[in-house]
């Protein structure tokens, strides 16, 4: 948007995705404008307040800016979010805000306050920062990725293993659009954790799901012949397979193994482009998600194809 029409908006987006220039805060308490000002800490340049119910989002303006391009130095990035992590905490800030969009400075919704202090270097705020911070910050984050991972892990085993067992009996009497809003239902039932995940978690594995097992849904009865797990006969029962079964049998093998490889793989890029997110990177390439996520580029691009995303270099 014109600078003069995302003014008038009452949120902004803070800076550019391959840039960062200031570190911002959210506090969600009453006495948040107390608290920032009284805070044995650098003061912020800017202060954004809800004037109807006291919460505030807070700017502390970088001298120098540190780049997240891909062609960017590693070491400053690590040093900005880890910084960024250690404000949060010291303010009691919000942990689940991503640092992406602020309040609009001098908008009539908020009550702006410029306290006219100079730009800051990293090493100052690192300096001025309480003792202990820095590894309450890393508890917390620790804690925020276990729960996160594990409340993934638990709507993916449990999702998808119902629909594995529900594809079959669906697409009997039901279309690929039904399926899917079936599915979609279904995640967004089970997403009842004290701390929800995300909707477009939610949305992104349930599309998953529901694509794989509606095009799979004939062969999801594992490796059951005529109605049967074969393993659970005794061996002096089993009939001998035949050459043609056995092909089957092998092939149906590496699917399934191949299955369980790539859902692996998109949980990684899942929890990849989330933890991205939570950093404020909302945009993040095909290079920057496969080396957090410990993948290749060719590897992004397929999860996105399946996901029925079109990835170009910077998607």
């Amino acid at each position: 948007m014109p600078k003069r029409a995302a003014l008038e908006c009452a949120s902004i987006q803070l800076q550019p995705p391959d840039m960062r220039a200031s570190i911002s805060a959210d506090l969600d308490s009453p006495e948040s404008y107390t608290v920032i000002r009284e805070m044995d800490f650098p003061t912020p340049q800017l202060i954004m307040v809800n004037p109807a119910n006291g919460h505030a989002h807070a700017i502390w303006q970088l001298r120098e800016p540190v780049g997240f391009g891909e062609a960017t130095r590693r070491t400053p990035q690590r040093a900005f979010l880890d910084l960024q992590r250690q404000i949060t905490t010291l303010y009691g800030a919000d942990l689940g805000y991503p640092h992406y969009m602020v309040k609009t400075p001098g908008h009539s919704r908020w009550h702006t306050v410029e306290t006219g202090a100079a730009l800051y270097t990293m090493p100052e705020l690192y300096e001025a920062m309480p003792a202990g911070i820095r590894k309450l910050a890393a508890q917390q984050r620790a804690e925020r990725q276990a729960q996160g991972e594990g409340r993934h892990s638990t709507l993916w085993e449990i999702g998808r293993r119902w629909a594995y067992g529900e594809a079959r009996r669906f697409k009997r009497r039901g279309t690929r659009p039904q399926w899917y809003a079936h599915v979609l239902a279904e995640f967004k039932a089970l997403n009842s954790f004290a701390l929800p995940l995300p909707a477009r978690e939610v949305e992104s594995l349930a599309r998953y799901v529901a694509g794989w097992t509606w095009d799979n849904a004939e062969r999801l009865n594992g490796s059951v012949l005529d109605g049967e797990k074969r393993s659970l006969i005794p061996s002096w029962k089993r009939e001998a397979l035949t050459e043609e079964q056995r092909t089957q049998r092998r092939s149906q093998g590496a699917r399934y193994a191949n299955a369980a490889q790539r859902n692996a793989t998109d949980d990684a890029i899942t929890a990849a482009i989330a933890e991205l997110a939570g950093e404020g990177v909302h945009a993040p390439s095909v290079t920057l998600i496969a080396q957090r996520a410990g993948v290749t580029r060719p590897t992004v691009y397929a999860f996105r194809k399946r996901q029925g995303v079109q990835a170009g270099e910077g998607n």
